[in-house]
């Protein structure tokens, strides 16, 4: 009876152990309401790999290869994005590092509500934690979000330049600190500070002259055209 019965867990472990990688696929389409594929899969569920893409309005990208492993040495799980990594070290805590994805992928998301237009550029993670309580459904996260090669339909899809906002969520509400710009034509510094955003535009040459007529329609907006310097101070209910 015993002998049968370990015979029996040996050929379960053996059947889970070689379960096909697509079934990935699979449960990563079911969270993400089915915007969000893996291609040509490879591998095991435990340990394998797929071409990942993500649905933004009509529009599939392609985010590049994604190759995972759980349990993986140290950590409960791993998986890397191209030059990127996702981390599960710890029971309350995963850290992500160098996602990259284009602009559009992201902003073009029905849920942000943002106004439709090319986004362009790649938006990028860099030192992002997210941690909770095993007790609670509290998460707490903090980063790093880059806008490289920033531009848009909305704005002529002139280059805007780089961005960088550290960010900071406390479970409850968010707030980020927000600073870049491109070399002798557009400098930002500012706060976002819920439901507070502020801070400083300075504009220069041919830059100037261009954008001036956009940054008019900015609400809580205060400045002139002819030094390029322009001040933000927004609040919304």
């Amino acid at each position: 009876m015993i002998g049968r019965l370990l015979l029996t867990l040996a050929c379960l472990a053996l059947i889970l152990a070689q379960l096909p990688a697509h079934l990935a696929g699979r449960l990563l389409a079911a969270a993400c309401a089915e915007r969000c594929r893996l291609a040509t899969t490879s591998g095991t569920l435990w340990r394998g790999q797929g071409q990942l893409y993500i649905a933004s309005d009509k529009d599939w990208h392609a985010l590049g290869l994604l190759a995972w492993q759980l349990p993986a040495g140290d950590a409960l799980a791993r998986a890397r994005l191209e030059q990127g990594q996702i981390v599960w070290s710890a029971p309350g805590r995963i850290d992500i590092d160098g996602i990259s994805l284009p602009a559009a992928a992201l902003l073009s998301q029905p849920e942000l509500d943002l106004p439709l237009g090319s986004w362009q550029g790649t938006l990028q993670l860099k030192a992002t934690r997210l941690q909770w309580a095993l007790t609670s459904k509290t998460t707490r996260a903090n980063g790093e979000l880059h806008w490289l090669g920033a531009a848009s339909g909305l704005l002529g899809e002139r280059p805007l330049g780089d961005y960088r906002f550290d960010w900071h969520w406390d479970g409850e509400t968010a707030d980020a600190a927000i600073s870049g710009g491109r070399p002798g034509e557009i400098r930002v510094a500012g706060r976002l500070d819920p439901p507070r955003l502020h801070g400083g535009i300075e504009l220069q040459g041919e830059a100037g002259r261009f954008l001036a007529p956009y940054l008019s329609l900015l609400p809580g907006l205060a400045g002139n055209d002819e030094d390029g310097r322009y001040t933000v101070d927004y609040r919304w209910h």
